[in-house]
């Protein structure tokens, strides 16, 4: 379900809302409620709550409606009078009592104003824009552009942000005008002014100190299991994002026994590179996973294992799609091939939810990397050195250990300067995305540094930075839209982020080993093949053949780019085109494949986004192709 709203002038009898998807797909209403100049228009799905002069238009699940009603002294109501019953006992507060993946849009007749909002992990999309005295609010930027007087044109300082790494620190969107409710915060529109706010603080969050470590691990086990409990909705068929990694594998794990319960199966897609890697490139990486995936799948009997080929579609096709669907340009655009692979196939097996482990890395496996530097700033020498010698026992080398320990405490010039002692190449967001640093420093970028979130040195604001970097409304509304599955992430549940920001940031690192916490809430659950893990896996690591292949339509998308003013000021093309014309056979060392697979994709990846805004065609792909795939893609 989709929000869509209208409401032209101060006048409470000129609100209009509807539902998006009436515009955007084939879905037809099923009841129509209409007052004195208002109406409402609800698809099938869709939640409303109204009474007397309230009325809210909720988009998602709230998982604590029990929980709710018994606070409200109510009978189980829908989820969505719960929340009108909810706004009237704690006004603009209620979202600090919610619990679940959701938005909405409220409306108070009695005071004339509307109140929009959105979950903590942002699970849900929602837009606005206010121009004048008229304000126009949608779950989705293209429901607003299709308003009259609305015009599709690039934002400039967006896209400045985008090629920086720091896309998602504001309400900005790619497209001027128009705004998003940014993660855990209202937006109120009243007397003709916009007041945003946010009600999720999440650095408030206490420290929990607690006798023995090990009730940590069982306390993460606990909430993880009921954040994946929530999102396994009855009589649904489910599916799993399964890598090599500590994330998926425990969403998974815990997915499958709880289903396993209840006598259903669970399909878990992990992709695969379609021809051999070659690691020495990428050390501590590995680029095949599908060994730790299969080990995982094969300790439960209800599980259906299906492996994914990286090589399954053109890079430009979707691009295209993932950018026109989620309305931004694909970051990595190398995963968007095996995603939009899994979700075709996890349509055409019948799933309705698909799990994800996305903020994993920053809450149920983080691996506690400010520990040493909050232990010597906070006086604590003695764990400090406890804990270096640790992780020295663990294998990992003083020089990595002194980088660990003093580079977010020192100014930036001496981590530039570690980075070239450890001949660790890419520290420039120029070198990741392909910008000019002059159009970033016009947008007030520092082009010389990488985001400052590296440069955190307290770990619980470096992990809410590291988590509101993902903003995953849109690829979830896409999901939805495009082939019917909904996208559950039990490691953005609320509960699971504030467990794990409560935690003290040497748990995560206990003995010296890197995220420990997880690796001991799931001993005896996952395999050792995961857990005693210590690479990580390399995403869409076979991708340069893939590049090769589409080298000439690499060559035409530059040329393309170079007609646009807005291109030419932002990326670095006459650099971007040597690399096109110098290709090598195979890359040279990791340096190299960085150049060609990450920097490249990702200045194609913006510059086919900004020019077909330009070009008027942003939403001309849709739909899912499954000509584009074929049988041999999937094993």
């Amino acid at each position: 379900m989709s929000i869509f709203g209208l409401v032209p002038g101060d006048s409470a009898d000129q609100i209009v809302c509807g539902v998006a998807a009436l515009l955007y797909s084939a879905d037809s209403p099923r009841t129509i409620w209409q007052t004195k100049g208002a109406s409402l228009a609800v698809c099938n799905g869709s939640a409303l709550g109204r009474f007397d002069r309230y009325s809210l238009l909720l988009d998602g699940r709230i998982d604590n409606c029990d929980e709710l009603s018994e606070k409200l002294d109510l009978q189980t109501e829908s989820p969505a009078d719960l929340l009108l019953h909810a706004y009237l006992r704690w006004r603009d507060d209620f979202p600090k009592h919610l619990l679940g993946d959701y938005a909405f849009a409220l409306w108070d007749g009695m005071d004339h104003r509307l109140l929009l909002g959105r979950d903590p992990a942002g699970c849900r999309p929602l837009h606005y824009s206010f121009r004048g005295t008229e304000f126009l609010f949608g779950s989705e930027a293209r429901a607003l552009l299709a308003m009259p007087g609305m015009r599709m044109v690039p934002d400039e300082e967006k896209v400045a942000a985008w090629l920086a790494l720091v896309a998602n620190r504001n309400s900005m969107t790619f497209f001027q005008g128009i705004s998003t409710v940014q993660q855990g915060c209202t937006v109120l529109f009243e007397c003709d002014r916009v007041t945003e706010r946010r009600f999720w603080e999440p650095q408030t969050i206490p420290l929990l100190h607690l006798a023995d470590p090990c009730e940590y691990a069982e306390g993460l086990r606990c909430v993880l299991q009921q954040a994946v409990r929530d999102r396994l909705t009855p009589g649904s068929r489910i599916g799993s994002h399964l890598s090599g990694g500590l994330d998926s594998s425990s969403v998974t794990t815990t997915a499958a026994t709880l289903l396993e319960e209840r006598g259903e199966r669970l399909t878990a897609f992990t992709a695969v590179p379609d021809m051999e890697v070659n690691d020495t490139f990428f050390p501590g990486h590995f680029g095949d996973e599908r060994t730790h995936a299969s080990a995982v799948a094969g300790r439960h009997s209800n599980i259906d294992h299906v492996l994914i080929s990286t090589h399954a579609e053109r890079m430009f096709p979707a691009m295209d799609q993932m950018s026109s669907t989620t309305e931004r340009p694909a970051l990595n655009p190398m995963n968007a091939i095996w995603l939009n692979a899994i979700n075709l196939q996890a349509k055409e097996r019948g799933l309705e939810v698909v799990l994800n482990g996305i903020l994993g890395n920053s809450t149920i496996s983080y691996a506690g990397v400010r520990a040493l530097p909050m232990m010597l700033r906070d006086g604590r020498l003695g764990g400090a050195a406890r804990l270096a010698s640790d992780y020295h026992k663990h294998g990992q080398s003083w020089l990595f250990t002194a980088n660990l320990a003093f580079r977010p405490l020192l100014p930036r010039v001496f981590g530039r300067l570690g980075d070239l002692l450890r001949g660790k190449p890419f520290d420039l967001a120029a070198d990741a995305t392909g910008a000019r640093h002059e159009f970033l420093r016009a947008y007030g970028h520092r082009p010389l540094d990488f985001p400052v979130i590296a440069h955190k040195v307290d770990g619980k604001e470096l992990r809410i930075c590291m988590m509101e970097g993902p903003d995953m409304g849109m690829y979830m509304a896409a999901t939805k839209r495009l082939y019917g599955i909904e996208e559950g992430n039990p490691t953005a549940d609320r509960r699971v982020v504030e467990f794990c920001l409560s935690i003290p940031e040497e748990q995560f690192c206990r003995g010296g080993i890197p995220r420990s916490l997880i690796r001991e809430a799931m001993a005896g659950r996952v395999p050792d093949t995961v857990l005693k893990e210590r690479r990580k896996g390399l995403q869409a690591s076979d991708s340069f053949p893939l590049l090769t292949a589409e080298r000439h339509e690499i060559i035409k998308e530059l040329d393309g780019m170079q007609q646009s003013k807005l291109l030419s000021r932002a990326l670095d093309l006459p650099a971007l085109n040597e690399l096109a014309a110098r290709w090598p056979a195979q890359p040279a060392n990791s340096r190299e494949w960085f150049k060609y697979c990450v920097r490249l994709t990702r200045a194609l990846s913006i510059g086919r986004f900004v020019r077909r805004m330009e070009e008027g065609t942003i939403f001309s792909r849709q739909e899912a192709n499954p000509e584009l795939y074929n049988a041999a893609n999937f094993q």
